[in-house]
């Protein structure tokens, strides 16, 4: 994946592992990282892999909003003894 360096971006990717980043509004920047990423397929499909693994162990919803939910409700439960 190639995406703007942003801080949004940098959760999810680690330049040149699991992605590669380039300066937003930059379109030097950005032919160049394209370029990066194509000279070599199986960095090319590693870096995929890194990327994929990332996204399927923290954006499964299956997984994380179970983890989500019990937080909420500590939240709230916190929330109510305050008020008691």
């Amino acid at each position: 994946m190639v995406s703007s360096d942003i801080p949004a971006n940098r959760e999810w990717i680690a330049d040149g592992q699991s992605g590669w980043l380039f300066p937003g509004g930059n379109p030097e920047a950005l032919s160049k990282v394209l370029l990066k990423a194509a000279e070599n397929e199986q960095n090319r499909q590693e870096v995929a892999l890194r990327g994929r693994a990332i996204a399927l162990a923290r954006a499964d919803s299956r997984k994380n909003f179970p983890r989500l939910l019990a937080r909420i409700e500590a939240l709230s439960k916190a929330a109510k003894a305050q008020m008691q």
